[in-house]
């Protein structure tokens, strides 16, 4: 007859913990390399000279990514009024000025893909004018 003994520890065996810790970064390393395998995967096995257009798609997609922000925006907002981190000031800003300029996207956009003239096309002096230094 044998007996057997369980020993209790509040601490787990260190190669447990080693191969605990060493499978979490190969998980986080994977999540954070999944932009490079989509990259990698269309670089590989897709036409480049393909070509998608959706315009009421891209219409939505921009309506829908400027509303997203927004929401983060005030989240963010949020959250730095009730803790006054300053970090967070400089995200709601961030986030802000994301909104700001993916608004201005669109707007610019909805024009194009309606009328099928860009506003450049419409007043090319005027576009040029906003570019070009007054003192060249």
């Amino acid at each position: 007859m044998s007996a057997t003994t369980a020993v209790q520890t509040d601490q787990p065996l260190p190669l447990v913990r080693f191969i605990t810790r060493v499978y979490a970064q190969l998980v986080l390393a994977a999540f954070a390399l999944v932009p490079s395998y989509l990259i990698g995967y269309l670089h590989l096995f897709q036409n480049p000279t393909l070509e998608f257009e959706n315009h009421p798609f891209h219409e939505f997609a921009i309506a829908a990514a400027t509303l997203e922000a927004l929401f983060v925006t005030y989240v963010a907002w949020q959250c730095y009024r009730s803790s006054g981190e300053p970090l967070l000031r400089w995200m709601t800003l961030a986030f802000l000025g994301f909104v700001l300029i993916y608004a201005l996207h669109g707007a610019f956009t909805i024009p194009v893909v309606r009328t099928g003239v860009a506003p450049d096309d419409v007043n090319p002096a005027a576009s040029r004018a906003s570019v070009v230094s007054p003192a060249a």
